[in-house]
């Protein structure tokens, strides 16, 4: 006798069935393979898509000697200081790595897609001191 499967676990079971195919076939019909931007330098920001996409997830590592604050936009370029994130920050303390992960879902953004550093938690000061590595589409 089988036990049936709750409608959670059906759809459960659909991304993870969709997410095998799209790792093993490079994409599925309808969306576009996966790219990975990692920074080989510190930065304070980059820009990583000028388009719409979708983030799958952001690593970001604070090589400062203080506290920042992982910042993201949907901008096609760094925007002003003072301006507030579109995704609540990230605090990354000095010397750790801040991530941020929809790997399951993704989360659209409509214009593109740009990551920083921050001193300030609530708005964009913008400060250098890591490296970024997102993964997107």
């Amino acid at each position: 006798m089988y036990a049936e499967t709750s409608q959670s676990q059906n759809i459960i079971l659909t991304k993870i069935l969709a997410w095998l195919i799209e790792l093993v076939s490079g994409g599925v019909p309808g969306s576009t393979a996966v790219s990975v931007l990692s920074a080989s330098a510190a930065a304070n920001h980059q820009v990583v898509k000028t388009s719409s996409g979708i983030v799958l997830s952001v690593n970001a590592h604070n090589s400062s000697g203080s506290t920042r604050y992982l910042h993201v936009f949907d901008a096609t370029a760094l925007p002003l200081d003072g301006t507030i994130p579109t995704l609540a920050p990230v605090q990354v303390p000095t010397d750790s790595t801040g991530s941020i992960d929809f790997i399951s879902t993704g989360r659209p953004f409509y214009t593109g897609l740009v990551v920083a550093f921050s001193s300030t938690a609530t708005t964009l000061t913008n400060a250098g001191g890591g490296m970024f590595d997102v993964v997107y589409r």
